[in-house]
């Protein structure tokens, strides 16, 4: 065995003994099996997620320190720069847990973003889901009008836009809000954020913070694209769109599809 293999081989433990000795304030979120989802959205805060729906807990130790050492620590140890430059990652734990990292330019100063995802350990037969009951909803798509669509096609008939748009949020409908510039859009949009309950996990992607979601809603991540990659970080509107998909968004909202190739990429990915 060569000297720098030798090496490698050493430090490679010691990367993970650092890195579980900073997860040791997560074991009690981790560790659980019911839990399948833990994030962090700010200092102070953690937020997981079972079958029942999300719960935000407080966290004296989590820190903005603590954020930055273990993104750091998590970074390291996969071998990947996470910095002002690169301010995404996307990474694998000791234990098999996906987590993705962004940092400020594309967050909030004083903002931490980190998704941890734990791996499913059960493994079932198609027979299992069948008793479970997986199979019971089935919905059949033949290109005619369900009940849920035509009650939204009456509202429109009827002029009551306000009752459409209501329920188009609350089955999840994809809404493009469209207009000159100064026509207000982002007005309109808060207020359709307003019908949007709290229980869901919102990412928005913004060129600057005009949303503020946070003031309104309790699980939510803020992300930042700069305006013809001037930025320290020259992240795109795609890659923040990719990185969204792996935070376990409720739903995504992007304040201005900018490009062909981004706008494309969002409506192909909107219902993954």
């Amino acid at each position: 065995m060569s000297l720098n293999l030798a090496n490698e081989v050493a430090i490679e433990p010691n990367r993970a003994v650092a890195l579980y000795e900073h997860l040791n304030v997560l074991n009690i979120y981790l560790y659980p099996p019911q839990i399948t989802e833990v994030v962090i959205n700010q200092p102070l805060q953690v937020l997981t997620e079972r079958e029942s729906g999300w719960k935000q807990h407080k966290v004296k130790s989590l820190t903005l320190e603590y954020c930055q050492r273990l993104s750091k620590l998590i970074a390291t140890y996969s071998g990947q720069k996470l910095d002002a430059v690169h301010p995404i990652l996307s990474a694998t734990l000791p234990d098999g847990e996906r987590v993705q990292i962004a940092i400020p330019p594309v967050t909030q100063v004083g903002k931490i973003s980190i998704t941890i995802r734990k791996p499913s350990k059960s493994v079932f037969t198609l027979d299992e889901y069948q008793r479970q009951g997986y199979f019971s909803q089935q919905s059949h798509v033949d290109g005619s009008q369900n009940e849920t669509d035509a009650q939204l096609l009456a509202f429109k008939q009827d002029g009551n836009i306000a009752a459409f748009l209501k329920l188009a949020i609350k089955l999840r409908k994809n809404i493009i809000v469209s207009g000159a510039t100064g026509s207000g859009k982002t007005t309109f949009l808060r207020s359709l954020l307003q019908q949007v309950p709290d229980s869901e996990r919102l990412i928005t992607i913004e060129n600057v913070d005009e949303l503020q979601l946070y003031n309104t809603h309790s699980n939510t991540v803020s992300l930042f694209y700069s305006a013809g990659n001037h930025g320290v970080a020259n992240i795109t509107q795609k890659q923040l769109l990719e990185a969204s998909l792996r935070m376990k968004p409720g739903r995504v909202f992007v304040a201005e599809l900018i490009r062909g190739d981004e706008a494309f990429y969002f409506l192909r990915n909107i219902n993954s």
